[in-house]
């Protein structure tokens, strides 16, 4: 699995012009009728999933090295990687205080980029449509037994949707790249391409792509 620390690097050109951009926004309005928008909420990653920080690589082992959910992305970390605790402005009793952000993720937070695309990263990378075990744990219900806590096709489908809306926006207004697009083409492009094989994902995936690469 793709080490979180890695996802800063850009590979990315500026989009022509802006009529350029609202042109391919106006030609693909049909496909996203065909394929509404879904409502994507960050979901935390199952214990079994994560044997390893995905930042620093060290095993997780009771009472020494202990799982901590980081509460902006749902991904797992040690103590070390996810150090930081901020006020997020997010819905929800557990947020009224300072929360456990990951070193990853606290860039953003520290930037009031509280939305960043960083938060699709984590299903995309976690649940591998090929891989058996993982569809497994990722195809029970969230903690809290509703079916939209899915973690597993019904959340990469929501995660393609909310990022491929984020790249849209940015489309339609330029201005905004350095501060929306946190995450480079060399770790976004492999995290959507392996979800092209999933009937559940890959109409998803093909939108999201065409969405990036008309980036530049």
């Amino acid at each position: 699995t793709a080490h979180h620390s890695n996802y800063s690097t850009h590979s990315y050109t500026s989009s022509s012009t802006a009529d350029a951009s609202y042109g391919y926004y106006e030609a693909h309005r049909s496909t996203e009728n065909a394929m509404p928008p879904l409502e994507f909420k960050v979901v935390s990653v199952p214990d079994e999933l994560r044997q390893t920080c995905p930042s620093c690589g060290v095993f997780f082992s009771l009472p020494l090295k202990r799982r901590h959910h980081c509460r902006l992305c749902g991904d797992i970390f040690c103590n070390d990687c996810s150090a930081h605790r901020c006020l997020l402005p997010l819905e929800g009793p557990q947020f009224e205080k300072p929360v456990r952000v990951c070193n990853d993720c606290f860039p953003d937070v520290d930037k009031q980029n509280y939305f960043s695309m960083r938060r699709y990263l984590t299903p995309l990378i976690l649940f591998d449509p090929e891989n058996k075990d993982t569809m497994a744990v990722g195809g029970r219900r969230g903690e809290n037994g509703d079916d939209n806590d899915e973690l597993g096709p019904k959340q990469c489908a929501a995660a393609l949707s909310a990022l491929t809306s984020d790249l849209d926006a940015v489309l339609l207004d330029c201005t905004t790249f350095q501060e929306k697009i946190t995450l480079g083409a060399d770790v976004l492009v492999p995290a959507i391409v392996r979800h092209l094989t999933h009937r559940s994902t890959s109409d998803r995936a093909v939108r999201a792509l065409s969405s990036l690469l008309a980036l530049g």
